[in-house]
């Protein structure tokens, strides 16, 4: 039955050059606002600067580590943590 009306009228929502969807607008506006963001990051880095002289640990390192001795963090001995931190 819409078919049938649609082929009457000729007007066709999909093709009309004055309909928005709402989907696509979303999209639109949300790719946007994510390049936008991105663009404030050049190096890729998405981290709140650390103000204070807290020291910052190595994970990425910290975990290999533990992995390849078998051990948990909680169990490493503090000269063994040590190499993991990094004192600014």
């Amino acid at each position: 039955m819409a078919k049938l009306a649609r082929d009457l009228s000729g007007f066709n929502v999909l093709t009309n050059p004055h309909f928005r969807d709402p989907v696509e607008e979303v999209k639109k506006t949300m790719f946007e606002e994510i390049d936008k963001f991105e663009k404030n990051f050049p190096n890729g880095v998405y981290v709140e600067p650390n103000e204070t002289n807290e020291p910052k640990v190595r994970f990425r390192a910290l975990s290999k580590y533990c992995a390849e001795h078998g051990k948990d963090p909680k169990d490493l001995t503090d000269e063994e943590r040590e190499q993991f931190i990094i004192h600014e």
